[in-house]
């Protein structure tokens, strides 16, 4: 059977709905659009999700821009795993009600048909076969303009991605965070490690003291690294932070002759003053940022579990009466009776941008488009939607869309564990992920169709703000940048 549409969207999950909502929501002819996804329903991740977590951030900065996610008249409302998957099956019959659109659920394409028959799509053979992951059928699907890898920013849930560390399967109980919900939140164990500083962990610990009543003793914490978190009740974002360094270093280190390695760390300094961020141990120094975002109330719940934390870096194996083996070679004595405690495996490695590219392509090529972090900002929802709003500007090469579609470089693994999430605070240059960001903000504001676009799109996360104050920060920024040694092209 073989079948045809426009665009072949490869993906169910935030940045695969926004790309598509976006894109009929702006193209000037119809378009038929299939999504592929290999869950039988739409959401994604959220499918495989834990059912305690909810949004990092309020609901309002997440879904499609067509259709709000958040509860009425309310700012602050975070959706749960139940919601955000009610609200796709919502838009999945919007979209097939209003156009020309099918969801293809429990399906998957092997990606290699992306590169193995480059050749042949060049000269005009553009079918793809996707198949059924349950009765095996397979269906051929002509794609008339572009198949989109919405699957980059997939992350990998504990629930299907193995610990990285080696452990006695049959003396060490291992679970992933999923396990710890029970029907009456009693827990076999009564002693707990949680594995994992991410806010996969933060949301594991705190769930263990509050909804299961695990007392903070009975708590171990292991935590690779220490980490800005984003304070909920005051989100900032990445362009204000690199202007408030910028502003710091102009003022009290101008007589310094290059940016250094504390330019962002004085920023996070400055911005903890002022609510922006928060850090879960006062006593130490965060080393990287995650995206995570916690309220007042949630932080000082898990700094109860702060005496019980253990930071040594990544757990490369546990004995079989417990003793943890850290990557550098220290070791870590379980304080609890092995036969009665329950790690918790929290350390999938959050989100792994070379799921289908170790070295990715650029984002617009011929036949494809690959959804990439180029504007995580704060999440991967608006990502989608500006990708599709350069797809639908006919009037760009794809050499046009790919210069203010600049996508940061997949960091090399620290063998053999793979790299620790979040994104390291270290010195600033061209290429530094925020800066990154900063420069494709700055091309999408030279271009007035674009800019008034973004300014109405309830998924950009500057929607409220001014466009020439956004753009003058941007300018005293880069002037800073480069007063202080960082060239730009």
């Amino acid at each position: 059977m073989t079948d045809e549409c426009d665009y072949l969207i490869i993906g169910g999950g935030a940045s695969g709905w926004s790309f598509t909502d976006t894109l009929l929501g702006t193209s000037k002819q119809p378009l038929r659009v299939i999504m592929v996804d290999q869950h039988i329903t739409p959401g994604g991740q959220w499918n495989d999700s834990y059912k305690f977590v909810r949004l990092h951030q309020p609901s309002s900065m997440y879904g499609i821009e067509s259709m709000k996610l958040e509860v009425e008249n309310s700012s602050d409302h975070r959706a749960t795993r139940i919601e955000i998957l009610q609200y796709y099956a919502e838009v999945q019959k919007e979209f097939e009600t209003k156009h020309d659109f099918e969801f293809v659920g429990d399906t998957t394409l092997d990606l290699a048909q992306l590169t193995e028959n480059a050749a042949g799509k060049e000269n005009g053979n553009n079918d793809y076969v996707i198949k059924n992951n349950t009765t095996g059928d397979s269906r051929t699907i002509n794609v008339r303009k572009r198949i989109v890898d919405a699957r980059n920013l997939e992350p990998d849930l504990p629930i299907s991605t193995p610990p990285k560390f080696k452990f006695p399967a049959d003396t060490i109980a291992v679970a992933p965070v999923n396990d710890i919900v029970t029907s009456d939140n009693k827990l076999k164990q009564k002693h707990f490690v949680v594995v994992g500083g991410g806010k996969t962990g933060m949301d594991a610990v705190s769930h263990l003291l509050t909804d299961n009543n695990v007392s903070p003793e009975n708590l171990l914490w292991v935590v690779p690294n220490d980490a800005w978190i984003t304070a909920r009740e005051k989100i900032g974002n990445c362009i204000d932070l690199l202007y408030t360094c910028s502003k710091l270093q102009a003022s009290d280190y101008a007589d310094e002759k290059e940016i250094g390695s504390d330019f962002l760390q004085r920023g996070f300094h400055q911005w903890e003053k002022q609510g922006h961020i928060y850090r879960i141990d006062p006593s130490v120094v965060p080393t990287k940022f995650k995206d995570a975002t916690l309220s007042l109330d949630e932080l000082k719940i898990l700094q109860g579990a702060v005496p019980q934390k253990v930071q040594k870096g990544r757990v490369s194996e546990i004995t079989d009466k417990g003793e943890m083996i850290f990557q550098d070679g220290t070791t870590t004595k379980l304080p609890f009776p092995v036969e009665d405690t329950l790690f918790i495996h929290c350390s999938a490695g959050a989100f792994n941008f070379t799921k289908s590219n170790n070295s990715p392509p650029p984002i617009f090529d011929k036949n494809t488009i690959i959804i990439q972090d180029m504007y995580g900002t704060p999440g991967y929802c608006f990502v989608g939607s500006i990708l599709a709003r350069l797809e639908t500007m006919a009037d760009l090469s794809d050499d046009e869309r790919n210069a203010m579609a600049l996508a940061p470089k997949p960091s090399p693994p620290t063998s053999p564990l793979g790299a620790s999430g979040g994104d390291t605070v270290a010195t600033v240059g061209r290429d530094h992920v925020f800066v990154q960001r900063a420069r494709n903000l700055h091309k999408w504001l030279q271009i007035p169709e674009l800019r008034d676009w973004m300014f109405q799109n309830r998924l950009f996360h500057l929607s409220d703000s001014d466009p020439k104050t956004v753009s003058d920060k941007l300018d005293y920024t880069f002037k800073v940048l480069q007063d202080n040694g960082v060239v730009f092209d």
